[in-house]
């Protein structure tokens, strides 16, 4: 069993809020509610439209992802493991690796790596093909990402992601001229899949039901030609936050040609730069091709 009590301003679709809280995908959100396994405010309801409200609290009863899904172990696949703790594991994440499979028998992403080193990971979490996923990068994005090993880490570090005791910072090079340091708040919604896309939203007393508020900090590093290396401290976490966010400011990320970048790279320069809890600070340097863009801007970037 899984529950959340929301005791800050929100309002979100039951769907999209299992989407976020359990790194599901919106059909697993969907059949579960469907199947009667998710509460809102003590009643079961089987409509995924139903908002989660300020004050509710959400139950989830039994695994939402299939359990007869399971990992394809990848033994030749290299992990860079930057360290390893009770029930977890940080690895670097290079860019242009998935996460996890999206279909049984499909190899080449981080779990699969996972899988073949530590073979009980699987069914941790939400089991199947997500299993022990604490949260996620996109495919683009290199850098630092924990994996829980055990069922116990896996709830502790869900908890502490949800209740932003984990600190996260990335680096990223982003268009235009940034100066000094700044906050930026947006409502947030996915606006499109296959590809994905999110939408930002102006503050509203009346946000959107399928959005949510989302927050960040940013501070500039070092200034090129027509672009900027800035590091971000997340405080929300929402898929493409960083990327939706910079470009509605009019500054997209570096090689984000689905949010408006016009300087072509082999990605979107986002990096995953440290994460810190329980005293761990975990860093993985930022990668080749994100130093060689940096120096293409005439930026210098450390490692």
């Amino acid at each position: 069993m899984r529950s959340w009590y929301v005791n800050d301003a929100f309002a979100m679709r039951l769907d999209l809020f299992l989407v976020e809280r359990l790194g599901v995908t919106r059909g697993e959100a969907r059949r579960a509610i469907e199947d009667g396994k998710v509460s809102v405010g003590g009643r079961v309801t089987d409509r995924v439209a139903t908002i989660v409200e300020t004050g509710s609290e959400v139950v989830v009863e039994g695994p939402v992802v299939a359990e007869d899904l399971r990992i394809e172990p990848e033994y030749d696949l290299v992990l860079r493991i930057i360290d390893e703790g009770n029930g977890w594991v940080a690895i670097d994440k290079p860019a242009g690796r998935a996460v996890h499979p999206l279909r049984t028998g499909e190899t080449g992403t981080l779990l699969n790596a996972v899988a073949a080193r530590w073979p009980h990971v699987q069914g941790i979490g939400e089991g199947g093909l997500r299993s022990g996923v604490v949260h996620r990068l996109d495919v683009t994005t290199s850098g630092v990402i924990l994996v829980a090993t055990a069922q116990p880490a896996w709830e502790r570090l869900r908890e502490a992601f949800e209740q932003r005791t984990i600190r996260k910072r990335y680096h990223a090079l982003v268009e235009g001229h940034c100066a000094g340091s700044g906050a930026w708040e947006m409502d947030l919604r996915v606006a499109a899949h296959k590809p994905a896309r999110v939408e930002a939203l102006p503050i509203s007393d009346q946000p959107h039901p399928e959005s949510r508020r989302c927050d960040l900090r940013w501070q500039a590093l070092s200034a090129g030609d027509g672009a900027t290396l800035i590091s971000v401290d997340l405080g929300t976490g929402f898929l493409h936050q960083i990327r939706a966010m910079a470009a509605a400011q009019g500054h997209p990320v570096v090689g984000d040609e689905a949010y408006g970048s016009v300087i072509e790279t082999t990605r979107p320069m986002l990096h995953a730069d440290t994460l810190e809890f329980d005293g761990h600070v975990l860093r993985a340097p930022p990668p080749d091709d994100f130093v060689a863009a940096g120096k293409t801007l005439n930026i210098s970037v450390s490692r």
